[in-house]
């Protein structure tokens, strides 16, 4: 190297020291510009700190824009850091959850397995249970006629019992019907009406009072039948009770 191009060298290498020495207080300013203190630079000190870095006050805001942007990189920077760091530490516990969780998952498995094992031989069981009580309730298959034929005298008296039930809660005419009851009061709900308007009409009263008899009549007829459907419910588990108890003694061998 020519003994001009180290002096060249030597220049340019001062130089560069003297910006770097300067370069603080010129950071200092592009902060106070990103942080809006703008007012609080002194002019005279700022015509200085340019002249050292070799800037002019056109160049200071586009500095301000790159320090603002070194700023938030040097923080990803930290941040990036910290978290290498960090990481290793978190991969290891990361990895022994999931051993732990394989672990739980294996035995949870196996439990449900087995379980499903004893499900499955319960279910069989209950369903040959189910074809065993059939067999065993079958009347051919009973070798005391008595009890199938107990069992049969009593299906028999409960669907006359049924039928009864039925035709009493089911009636289609005269004062048994809740229908004619309903069209009586309405009747009856007509002329009470006029009797208001005329109460010296003798028509008008004896059609209230005749209606008011159907009515009257109607109401006790249902309120019969309501107590004998009810003693005829009762009967009706009675026999439920008594068929259940010889069934239970069908399934005897």
């Amino acid at each position: 190297m020519s003994i001009v191009a180290q002096i060249k060298d030597r220049l340019r290498k001062k130089r560069a020291e003297q910006i770097t020495e300067g370069y603080p207080a010129y950071r200092e300013v592009l902060l106070q510009v990103i942080e809006g203190r703008e007012d609080s630079i002194d002019p005279m000190e700022l015509e200085a700190i340019l002249q050292s870095v070799g800037k002019s006050l056109d160049d200071i805001e586009s500095d301000s824009e790159l320090l603002k942007k070194r700023l938030a990189w040097s923080k990803e920077l930290e941040a990036g850091n910290e978290a290498r760091t960090k990481l290793p530490k978190e991969s290891v516990e990361l990895q022994e959850l999931r051993t732990e969780l394989q672990r739980i998952t294996d035995d949870l498995n196996a439990k449900i397995q087995a379980q499903a094992e004893i499900v499955r031989g319960l279910e069989h069981q209950v369903s040959y249970g189910a074809s065993a009580t059939w067999s065993l309730e079958r009347p051919e298959n009973c070798i005391d006629t008595g009890i199938a034929e107990r069992i049969a005298v009593i299906d028999r008296r409960r669907q006359s019992v049924i039928q009864e039930i039925n035709t009493i809660a089911h009636p289609t005419m005269g004062s048994r019907n809740p229908h004619a009851v309903e069209l009586a009061r309405t009747h009856l709900a007509k002329w009470e009406r006029e009797l208001r308007v005329d109460p010296s009409c003798k028509y008008t009263r004896r059609q209230y009072q005749r209606w008011a008899d159907v009515v009257s009549g109607c109401e006790n007829n249902l309120a019969s039948q309501d107590s004998i459907v009810a003693e005829l419910n009762a009967s009706l588990r009675e026999l439920d009770a008594e068929r259940e108890q010889i069934r239970k003694e069908m399934l005897k061998p």
